[in-house]
């Protein structure tokens, strides 16, 4: 995780002066794209990888679009 707050640090420095000035209200949310679970299909368990997916379960952090 030390690398991901590391990168994050470094993208927030290239980044300064070209988005516009931001607050974190609550938490900065580090987004993995893939995941695995462990899901029920047709009568049987499996550890499914999910590519390019961002889990969204119940009581888990979400990011939101804001217009």
């Amino acid at each position: 995780m030390l690398n991901r707050k590391h990168m994050m640090k470094l993208v927030i420095q290239i980044l300064d002066g070209y988005v516009p000035v931001f607050t974190v209200s609550k938490e900065a949310i580090h987004c993995h794209h893939d995941y695995v679970q462990k899901e029920t299909h047709f009568g049987a368990e499996a550890y499914l990888t999910h590519k390019g997916a961002i889990c969204a379960g119940l009581n888990e952090p979400r990011i939101y679009r804001i217009a």
